[in-house]
């Protein structure tokens, strides 16, 4: 900041202050490099809400399952179809066929989330596979559940692992791939 003085026509003194050119385009050249650096950390941020986001409506979705199969005394099942990206729930019928719950339409995921695959005790299904795209999790009116596991994951490497354990029923979020590949472990 300059200072000038200046004397007017009763020889007081004035003092002028004000910023120069340099310092204020120093400031401006500041201030966008901030909000550029602010804009990348954003969009990194939301990019991996979209995942997290995506693996906490699974969840708990996967907990109404458990609460419905209890409270109807019926098998409820957790149902992915990866060749259109959705979930949904069905329960079992009197005439043992397993119909969609009218109350709970489908879920479709992020359009972030592009990893995606289930691994139940019948088969393992992966979203870039053509053959088997419909999976399912079962859960009993006892309140236990299919072991299964659910892997979410998008381009930047963000990831969470949807844990269904056996003897309880309940889901586990972790973050990233759960390794363990033992069913008995799941159900701990």
């Amino acid at each position: 900041m300059e200072k000038r003085i200046h004397k007017n026509r009763k020889n007081s003194i004035i003092f002028k202050a004000g910023f120069t050119f340099i310092e204020l385009v120093m400031v401006i050249a500041l201030l966008i490099a901030i909000s550029g650096l602010t804009v990348v950390w954003l969009g990194n941020f939301l990019a991996a809400r979209g995942v997290y986001s995506d693996a906490v409506k699974v969840s708990s979705l996967a907990r109404l399952a458990g609460e419905i199969s209890g409270s109807k005394a019926v098998n409820v099942r957790l149902y992915l179809d990866l060749s259109n990206r959705s979930y949904w729930l069905a329960e079992l019928s009197t005439d043992g066929i397993y119909h969609q719950i009218e109350t709970q339409k489908p879920k479709m995921l992020e359009s972030s989330t592009t990893a995606v695959y289930l691994t139940t005790p019948r088969s393992s299904i992966f979203e870039s596979e053509a053959a088997v795209t419909q999976d399912y999790v079962t859960f009993y009116p006892d309140g236990s559940a299919e072991a299964s596991k659910l892997f979410l994951g998008d381009e930047k490497g963000n990831a969470y692992t949807l844990v269904f354990t056996q003897t309880t029923g309940t889901v586990k979020i972790f973050p990233g791939e759960y390794t363990s590949n033992s069913f008995a472990g799941v159900s701990q």
